[in-house]
């Protein structure tokens, strides 16, 4: 397990290169009767949402938000690292877990305490910017491909609930540009900041790959929310402070830094 206690962090933000994070708030000495230990569950491997940067430090749009609303809520912290499936039994499981990148859906609805959205994502379909042949303008016409997403994500669990049968499931964003460049896929189902970033990487796909169309059937605030064991008060505290921080212009300035035309 890997600890980054918040000197470390600087005003760095959170997570990412393959598995999941967690970062765990810590209550200070002066408030410990008042505020309870929060454990912060985030995705990894997500540029420029969560990752890891070049100094092996927790950085991206996500963990400079939740940074934001740890201060404004007045908790100390400091990041834990665990897989995905653990980091999600935990916020199904456990009091004072908060998971700050989590789409809300039907099935999800009562197992959280949802605090509110966190930022917009928009995905697209995308393919070799060679690829002349292949043009689609609904999603019966990308059902005739060979379409990538990540293992287990929105994507794969959207396309196949709309009976999608040529799926291909892909560790990493760096795999799914590969498959894509060697004729593995047609397509690759993804988020534009997501994609945007890792593009933008590695100059090898930066002019190669287009987007093909836009899917807003699956393009949607991701949200935040606390366990459903959570207190109540620790619940609101976290809302109020989403508010504030909204309301001073913290929230729209680091949106900004991380958009994408």
């Amino acid at each position: 397990m890997m600890v980054f206690p918040k000197s470390a962090l600087g005003l760095c933000s959170a997570i990412l290169q393959g598995c999941f994070v967690l970062l765990g708030l810590y209550a200070s000495p002066a408030c410990a009767e008042t505020f309870p230990q929060i454990t912060i569950a985030s995705r990894e491997d997500a540029p420029p949402y969560i990752y890891m940067n070049a100094d092996g430090q927790p950085a991206g749009l996500v963990t400079e938000l939740v940074q934001a609303l740890a201060d404004e809520a007045g908790y100390s912290y400091e990041i834990q690292l665990y897989p995905w499936a653990r980091a999600y039994y935990m916020g199904l499981n456990r009091a004072n877990v908060f998971i700050p990148t989590l789409f809300r859906t039907p099935e999800r609805e009562a197992l959280f305490q949802w605090v509110g959205d966190l930022v917009p994502m928009e995905y697209f379909f995308y393919r070799k910017r060679d690829r002349s042949d292949l043009s689609i303008e609904s999603l019966d016409g990308a059902r005739l491909y060979r379409v990538g997403v990540l293992r287990d994500e929105v994507a794969y669990q959207f396309l196949s609930e709309q009976g999608f049968e040529n799926i291909i499931q892909a560790n990493s964003g760096e795999q799914l540009l590969g498959m894509l460049e060697h004729g593995r896929l047609d397509l690759v189902l993804k988020e534009k900041r997501y994609m945007h970033t890792l593009l933008t990487r590695d100059r090898r796909y930066t002019d190669r790959i287009v987007a093909a169309m836009t899917m807003p059937v699956i393009s949607q605030d991701i949200s935040m929310a606390f366990s459903s064991a959570t207190d109540a008060d620790t619940v609101e505290r976290y809302r109020q402070a989403l508010q504030a921080i909204r309301a001073d212009g913290q929230y729209e300035a680091i949106l900004r830094k991380y958009s994408v035309k």
